[in-house]
């Protein structure tokens, strides 16, 4: 998707104009307005439904009260209000936050809450504008961001069955506001932003001002610059995905080989790197955790049992290859009966249930033992099918090539005190029979 256009006319804001960045956009089944009662919000909802004949697509409204200020619900009354006044339908959404909850854990449950309620094909606009843009800008660059976050805030982006859509970044706050005056809106101003603790209301009452009176309209000239690092990142983004498919077989993306790796430049290695990582759905780590991963696990071998973690997701290294993933949660150490009623739901380890099957190769006689599932402790063995010994499941796994951080995931499945087979795996020979068959659904790539 190429970057939306920013609007011809810098001086003034109207609806006109708004409408014309929309008719440039992809044709939506619909326009959600996202609307706080702030003064962006509501232009925005004004704006837009001056021109809703004229757009391919109805509008909705949708409101969310996250629930942290008690007041929240006189902001939502304004914006049903408002909504019903422009015969616009709307739709409030309660997150139930409570009191305390910051900013970013409000932000992060209301895209939750908007990626699932959203219809497919929505547009879902929000309010924010070049001045948001610019400090949001700024708030990254001091934190020491890389290009991802100096980009900030993408004008246009597909979102959940969607898109998610900022078409008022090519204005001010101040141009906004003197729309809203023009027009005669209502809006609230949210005590929250006074707090000047909080570094964006600090950046936006105290450094704003000073910008604004040296370099007029900061945020549009700060937007700009986002726009050009965006169109950089996209250039790298190309170079990654041509990078990506130089290396070859890797398994759908799941894993990238290292001595294909160490054949790019360093800046290029961390841009595939980067790449990799959100193309997977993957946290990106920080510049630091990235030289870390270099000198641990690209330079160097640090064996299949080290590990790198970063918000949520792992980084191993394996026969040559990387593997990152979400982290997988705590395995449960109790025992969970198996039967035929029901199959064992183990969260992202997949479903294991019993299956009554003529063909099935597992002897239909278990089900008079007490079958259940649990995990690795360690010291198990099993007298694998078609083999003459016991043998010692740790061997067994690494002579299968079980990855190291799934040995102690593959469920074990035990007819009283015996252990009768590892599934993905191995049955035991005193299972071997007829009738029965081991089912694991939505199984994890384990080897």
């Amino acid at each position: 998707m190429s970057e939306p256009k920013y609007p011809s006319d810098s001086n003034s804001f109207n609806e006109y104009s708004l409408g014309e960045i929309l008719r440039g956009w992809p044709h939506p089944a619909r326009y959600v307005v996202l609307a706080s009662g702030g003064v962006d919000s509501m232009v925005l909802l004004e704006a837009i439904a001056r021109i809703r004949d004229d757009l391919p697509a109805p509008v909705a409204v949708l409101n969310f009260d996250h629930g942290i200020d008690p007041n929240a619900v006189v902001w939502a009354e304004l914006v049903v209000a408002a909504a019903a006044r422009l015969g616009v339908p709307c739709r409030v959404e309660h997150l139930h936050l409570g009191p305390g909850a910051g900013e970013t854990r409000a932000r992060s449950m209301r895209y939750d809450a908007l990626a699932r309620i959203m219809a497919p094909g929505d547009c879902c606009l929000s309010a924010h504008h070049a001045d948001d843009q610019g400090e949001t800008f700024l708030l990254h660059a001091l934190r020491g961001a890389g290009l991802d976050g100096l980009s900030a805030m993408p004008m246009l982006k597909v979102f959940g069955t969607g898109w998610l859509g900022r078409p008022l970044m090519g204005w001010s706050r101040r141009q906004l506001t003197r729309w809203a005056l023009g027009v005669g809106l209502e809006w609230i101003e949210d005590p929250a932003n006074r707090n000047l603790r909080v570094p964006r209301n600090w950046l936006r009452q105290q450094l704003w001002p000073v910008l604004e009176a040296i370099w007029p309209d900061p945020g549009r000239r700060l937007a700009a610059t986002v726009g050009r690092l965006g169109e950089a990142r996209s250039l790298l983004e190309e170079v990654a995905v041509e990078d990506l498919n130089r290396l070859g077989n890797t398994v759908d993306c799941e894993c990238l080989p290292v001595e294909a790796l160490l054949q790019l430049s360093l800046p290029r290695r961390h841009n595939l790197l980067r790449y990799w990582l959100r193309a997977r759905a993957l946290p990106v780590p920080s510049a630091r955790k990235l030289d870390e991963m270099e000198a641990r696990f690209i330079l160097r071998d640090p064996g299949p049992r080290a590990a790198m973690s970063w918000s949520g997701c792992e980084l191993h290294r394996y026969r040559g290859y990387l593997y990152a993933f979400a982290s997988y949660p705590e395995l449960p150490d109790q025992f969970r009966p198996l039967s035929l009623d029901s199959s064992v739901d183990l969260g992202r380890l997949g479903q294991v249930g019993l299956v009554l099957d003529p063909a099935g190769e597992v002897d239909i006689s278990l089900l008079e033992s007490s079958l259940n599932l649990r995990f690795r402790c360690g010291g198990e063995r099993i007298h694998p099918q078609n083999s003459r010994h016991h043998r010692a499941l740790k061997k067994l796994m690494q002579e299968a090539r079980v990855f190291p951080w799934m040995r102690n995931r593959l469920p074990l499945v035990y007819a009283g005190a015996d252990l009768i087979a590892v599934m993905g795996l191995t049955v035991a020979e005193c299972a071997v029979g007829h009738g029965l068959r081991l089912e694991w659904k939505s199984a994890p790539r384990w080897r």
